[in-house]
């Protein structure tokens, strides 16, 4: 990034810092607000993501869960020994039935 970028960017999300000098205990208190409002932003954005996505994204959910359950219950499929799939296979059907 350079100077002009970083500077930019400071500008636009901190311009309180490029005013008039003031007190530390100002300061604080500025960017104690901007935090704040960066997360509600934050919160907002997620909130409208997962409210538009919702289905898709429970859709999603409900299959690989299924996936899971039906690869749980198949004895010898092949995810065997110390490879990655058999790994997460095991660790999957672990945390399906509670690490019994």
């Amino acid at each position: 990034m350079t100077k002009s970028a970083v500077e930019d960017f400071s500008r636009s999300f901190y311009p309180f810092l490029h005013k008039e000098r003031k007190r530390p205990e100002e300061l604080m208190k500025e960017m104690t607000f901007s935090l704040i409002e960066k997360v509600r932003d934050s919160v907002s954005v997620k909130q409208q993501f997962f409210q538009e996505n919702k289905d898709q994204i429970l859709n999603v959910s409900l299959a690989l869960a299924q996936v899971v359950r039906l690869d749980c219950e198949r004895p010898g499929d092949g995810f065997v020994g110390t490879s990655v799939k058999g790994q997460v296979r095991r660790f999957s059907c672990l945390l399906q039935i509670g690490g019994s």
